[in-house]
């Protein structure tokens, strides 16, 4: 999808559908209130070590509370589809940040 910017006056091909709504590009569009949110996975093979989980974002690690996962992380940004295969993640669910 192409939208126009109106901060940096140029056509942009943005990946965010909101970015076009809002007529921003990815670089310029910021939402007037950041959802503070904190995403939980699941590490199913192996638990928490150096190169076995992404760590752009990482809050902190949990032991898990069921025998289904090695270690819970936390981010505090939506991980992606290549990033939950890669490492092998389970979306468990959302937190509110405090």
């Amino acid at each position: 999808m192409k939208g126009y910017c109106e901060n940096c006056k140029h056509i942009d091909n943005c990946r965010l559908e909101i970015g076009i709504v809002f007529g921003f590009c990815n670089t310029h569009f910021e939402p007037k209130e950041k959802e503070m949110k904190k995403y939980v996975y699941g590490m199913r093979l192996r638990g928490f070590s150096i190169g076995c989980q992404p760590m752009d974002g990482f809050i902190e690690r949990r032991n898990s509370p069921a025998e289904n996962f090695y270690d819970v992380i936390v981010y505090s940004r939506l991980l992606t589809e290549k990033e939950l295969k890669d490492y092998d993640l389970t979306f468990i669910g959302t937190e509110e940040m405090q």
